[in-house]
């Protein structure tokens, strides 16, 4: 954690503080710092202790993909890797992607906002679906809005943003993973 943050720092983030602490213990859970990176987000760095964080992926309901939407998405791309020393891709057309290094497969994606006008820079999730129709169904019954046509993405599945009943954005994907699977 310490490292993480002294990285971060070093390049431009700000950490903020807990009553004058800026790594927080939480119970015997783990270690938590929030910070501002450069573009203005607000991001949160975790250090399990017995927590070990997001312990379930690429199943209907939890996380998918995350998207750092900003103005400037190559600079932040280059930030995160080089906070927590990973490759840049750019995909063009205003798009980037942070990878492992040699494993070939993106981990997070960095993209203009949808709406460049006064839009703040923000992190985005998508919880992945088994089916987009039912979910984005399921969404308006629960007082929450379908933003927009599904997208569709080739190979990679098809994709809506939407958001609670109290404003949040997110996104949610129904990914193609039939040439994946074995």
């Amino acid at each position: 954690m310490e490292e993480s943050l002294e990285r971060m720092r070093e390049h431009g983030a700000q950490p903020e503080s807990f009553d004058g602490e800026e790594i927080l213990t939480v119970m015997t859970l783990g270690k938590q710092a929030l910070l501002t990176d450069p573009s203005g987000v607000w991001i949160g760095l975790w250090e399990p202790i017995t927590f070990p964080g997001i312990g379930i992926m690429m199943v209907p309901g939890a996380p998918f993909w995350f998207e750092h939407m900003s103005p400037d998405p190559g600079a932040a791309a280059q930030f995160y890797a080089d906070c927590f020393r990973l490759d840049v891709v750019n995909h063009g057309d205003e798009y980037w992607t942070i990878q492992v290094p040699g494993s070939g497969q993106d981990a997070y994606g960095f993209s203009f906002p949808r709406d460049r006008g006064d839009a703040r820079a923000t992190w985005f999730v998508l919880l992945l679906t088994s089916d987009l129709d039912t979910s984005a169904a399921l969404v308006g019954e629960n007082g929450g809005t379908v933003v927009g046509d599904f997208i569709e993405m080739d190979d990679m599945g098809r994709f809506t943003y939407a958001a609670t009943p109290a404003g949040v954005a997110y996104g949610l994907w129904e990914a193609d993973f039939s040439e994946t699977e074995e």
